[in-house]
């Protein structure tokens, strides 16, 4: 499938729906839509994945890049989230210098992002490994900012 081809059918679809008073007909029309939306949205988040790719951006890195391509600027932005197991967090506090703690516990756990780059930055091999047994560190969401260059 193409994006013409998607855009396509999803015109047609609207126009149906336009020219549509019953209910069950509008539902069935929505829930095509719907589907052909999530198809683009599949197709969307691998193409984003195939350019970040060419472009050979580091995904392992935290920030954003600004690329030129012919008529095109693409900024990418990666970064990583991180959560707290807090049974292992429990086990281990005691032994991690509060300096280098990034755990913030208020009702809820949540990671201060400052110490964990203070930890990458200062914080020698057996600190930072024990940090790292309660910290758990994804990837974001890749984005992928597409416009016209000027």
């Amino acid at each position: 499938m193409t994006y013409d081809c998607h855009t396509l059918c999803i015109e047609a679809l609207i126009k149906e729906i336009k020219t549509m008073d019953n209910l069950q007909q509008n539902l069935a029309v929505l829930n095509k839509i719907n589907f052909e939306i999530a198809g683009l949205a599949k197709e969307k988040v691998f193409l984003e994945k195939s350019i970040v790719k060419s472009l050979g951006h580091d995904e392992s890195s935290e920030g954003q890049k600004t690329y030129e391509i012919d008529k095109y600027k693409a900024i990418v932005k990666t970064g990583f989230n991180y959560r707290v197991v807090k049974e292992e967090f429990e086990l281990l506090r005691s032994r991690v210098p509060e300096c280098f703690n990034p755990v913030v516990i208020s009702n809820s756990y949540r990671v201060d992002s400052k110490k964990i780059k203070d930890i990458q930055d200062y914080a020698d091999e057996e600190e930072t490994n024990l940090v790292y047994k309660f910290i758990l560190k994804t990837p974001k969401k890749l984005h992928l900012q597409l416009m016209a260059a000027v």
